[in-house]
Parts: C-alpha cells; structure tokens; sequence
C-alpha cells in the first residue's frame, strides 16, 4: 500500500458512532490520519502485511485460527477479501476455547445464518481504530454505540484507561490489540466471542451455546 492509498483508506471511515448508545439515522465520518507508511504489525507470531486483505493475513494469525474458520463456514471469506473498507474485532483462539465446551464445533457445522449473525457481528462498515474510540468517548456523555454489519450495535465504554466492546447479552470484550491495517480495513483483536443473541446480562457465552445446540 502506497503512503497515499493508506491516507486515503484511514480516511474513509463511514460508520455510526453514537454518543450515550443512542441510535442515528445517519453515519458520521470518524476517522482521519496523516498520509504516512503503515509499517507492519506482528499478530500471533506473523507479521500482518498491510498491503494484504484481511483475508489473506488473518490466514497467517497463529491465534485467530479459529475466527478464521469460523469466516469461512458462515461464507463471509470473499466478503473480507473484498474492497471494503472494514473494522474486524477478532476474538482469538482462547477466546472461542471459552465458550461452552462443543459451542464452537456445533456453530461452524451447523453453518447457516445464526453463525453468519454471528461473524457478521464482528465486523463493522468503515474503518475506526482505537483513537476514534477514545474520541468518541471524549465526546459523548457515556457510552457510544457502533453499528455492526447486522444492524445491532456493540457499546464502546471505558475500563479505566482502556477500551471496552459490550456486546448484545451484556458480555465485555477487551482490545488485546488494536489498530492492525489492512489494505482493505483495519484489525482489532479481542479476548471475547461477541454475542448479537438476546441473552440475559452476564450470560452471553450460556446463551450462544443453548442458541447452537448440542455439538454432533
């Protein structure tokens, strides 16, 4: 990616972020950078190319094998090789390791739209790194809400100096590493499985598994 295109590609943001999680009719331009070079990031013990789609570097992440499978039986494989722009939160290996024991195998073989729902949940159009996060908070009164590719939304909150996703079932995921560039986006991986389900606060993991069913 030339100095030029990752400007340009860091400054196409077209997402919603909404102050104090309410919704909004319209998107709002976030994200602005410097039109400078992208050098590349190391993600589980390989270096993330930035002149490489997401679907050809997160090929490459010893630990997002799993995300990685799951993108590929839910059909969304050509979706992250494509123009994009895309933000991609991908929890990591240990994250899907704990859901409820069978919860991973039961959704990527049953496929379908729960487990396209799911990934899809992941992904939010437009790209936001971490600093328009913290902007964004900055601004707000609270929380602010971001629009997924399902239409349902994650909470953006603060845990002390950090940032937090709040999914659906009242589940929080952490950024464990955040701003990875892609030529078609940007990669955020979290420590947690993002639930879209309906689950009671605190049970987002109990939940996907009953949503899922038993493994076999």
């Amino acid at each position: 990616m030339t100095n030029r295109l990752a400007g340009a590609l860091l400054g196409a943001a077209a997402l919603i972020l909404v102050p104090g999680c309410k919704e909004a009719d319209g998107n709002e331009a976030v994200v602005s950078a410097d039109d400078a070079e992208v050098a590349p990031v190391s993600v589980g013990g390989t270096e993330m190319d930035p002149n490489r789609s997401f679907g050809q570097n997160l090929a490459e992440a010893g630990n997002l094998t799993r995300f990685v499978a799951a993108v590929d039986a839910a059909g969304l494989s050509e979706t992250l090789e494509g123009v994009g722009p895309y933000t991609v939160f991908a929890p990591t290996d240990d994250a899907f390791g704990a859901l409820p024991e069978g919860t991973f195998e039961a959704l990527t073989e049953a496929g379908g739209p729960e487990l396209v729902n799911l990934v899809s949940y992941h992904i939010v159009p437009g790209v936001v790194t971490s600093e328009d996060l913290a902007a964004a908070l900055d601004r707000s009164e609270g929380d602010v809400s971001l629009a997924t590719m399902t239409g349902a939304q994650l909470t953006v909150a603060r845990d002390g100096d950090g940032i937090v996703m709040r999914d659906s079932a009242g589940g929080t995921a952490r950024l464990s590493q955040s701003d990875v560039i892609q030529s078609n986006g940007v990669l955020h991986v979290v420590d947690m499985v993002l639930n879209p389900g309906d689950g009671q606060p605190g049970e987002g993991s109990e939940a996907m598994a009953s949503e899922a069913g038993p493994a076999g």
